[in-house]
């Protein structure tokens, strides 16, 4: 007729220690995601769950705005088939696309994605790179490019570039149309197939 007590006591020593180096780990990764000045955006499936400052400041968004949005909401329309292409496949290849601002506008990026396991759970880390200014640049040097082209096309003056032993890289119009060669003729003679004897020495003197 005694009343009896069980009492049943787990160690859960180590289930606290994991917990706290599970914490120590995220401050960790808090720290260095916000000491860089790429944008990170952890993401399940294309649907943010945590980001940092500078992908904020990319993007417009504040923090908690921007937690939930997913692709669709942050990449240029054209875009986001071949960004969800690379979620799915897992892909881990470094490639530009352009990303969508809470104003509507766009920006070009380089982004590179990596697949992190995180509270037995998989996820993506993504990186992003806002490369505005490389690619304002890249604009910059095609149009002078072809500033230099058409003006070096449409010049009266006969212009030519040669390499050190005289072989014709290239040739203008004017060049083409007062010495009569064609352009198969052309990659099959140098500068001294077209000088005049009497003035070889000279040019070869001074080539």
């Amino acid at each position: 007729g005694r009343m009896v007590s069980l009492t049943g006591v787990r160690d859960i020593t180590h289930y606290i220690r994991s917990e706290a180096l599970l914490q120590e780990s995220e401050e960790r990764f808090k720290i260095l995601s916000e000491a860089t000045s790429e944008g990170i955006a952890i993401h399940d499936k294309g649907i943010v769950i945590d980001t940092n400052t500078a992908f904020c400041q990319m993007t417009g968004y504040s923090y908690l705005e921007i937690l939930g949005k997913s692709v669709k909401d942050l990449a240029a329309p054209e875009e986001v088939e071949k960004i969800m292409k690379k979620i799915r496949e897992q892909d881990e290849s470094v490639y530009t696309s352009y990303a969508l601002k809470k104003d509507g506008s766009l920006f070009p990026v380089e982004i590179i994605g990596k697949k992190i396991m995180f509270r037995e759970k998989t996820y993506r880390v993504t990186c992003f790179k806002d490369i505005s200014i490389a690619k304002a640049s890249e604009e910059r040097l095609i149009e002078n490019e072809e500033r230099f082209r058409s003006i070096f096309e449409n010049a009266h003056d006969l212009i030519q570039s040669v390499d050190t032993n005289g072989k014709i890289i290239f040739v203008n119009k004017a060049w083409k149309n007062v010495l009569g060669y064609d352009d198969l003729e052309i990659k099959n003679i140098t500068l001294f197939d077209i000088i005049h004897p009497d003035s070889m020495a000279h040019c070869q003197k001074t080539f």
